[in-house]
């Protein structure tokens, strides 16, 4: 088995291709354990991008409430202040 390498800045990088079968027994011990610690990191990436994009969203939402400054008389009470703002704020239940 010959390894060929890229030169990258000064620095031989080899040029490593993952194949199945006889080849997956290589990987070892230490393969398996980035292999499997690269697939919860993705996953775990994928949960944060979808939190980051509602997020996102929410706040486009408290900003354009914010644009409009509206004020609120405390003494109205909680019923009628909520509904000024119900786009934005959670369900009560």
């Amino acid at each position: 088995m010959y390894i060929t390498y890229t030169n990258v800045n000064g620095y031989l990088i080899p040029n490593l291709t993952y194949k199945s079968g006889e080849q997956m027994e290589q990987l070892g011990k230490y393969g398996f354990l980035r292999r499997d610690y690269l697939k919860n990191l993705k996953k775990k990436l994928t949960t944060l991008q979808a939190q980051d994009a509602e997020i996102r969203i929410y706040e486009e939402k408290i900003h354009h409430i914010a644009d409009k400054m509206i004020s609120i008389d405390l003494d109205d009470g909680v019923k009628k202040n909520c509904a000024i703002f119900q786009d934005v704020l959670a369900k009560i239940k």
